[in-house]
């Protein structure tokens, strides 16, 4: 926002900086979300299962952490 022509930036409103923390906690969710989905050849092993499944529950809970921020 620009106050009166001088030039001076308003400080953001309350709607404006919730705006904002919603779009980052998207952001991240939707981050954490893909990463937990394994697609490329590197990432499974010749069976197509996970090679590292020991951490899909950490990863599980990660996005589940991310998904609470959001709501």
């Amino acid at each position: 926002m620009i106050e009166g022509g001088s030039g001076a930036t308003a400080p953001y409103t309350d709607a404006a900086r919730a705006r904002l923390v919603m779009a980052y906690e998207a952001c991240e969710l939707a981050d954490l979300a893909r990463a937990f989905v394994p697609i490329g050849e590197h990432e499974l092993n010749p069976d197509g299962t996970n090679r590292s499944p020991g951490t899909v529950l950490a990863d599980a809970a990660r996005v589940v952490g991310a998904a609470q921020r959001f709501f």
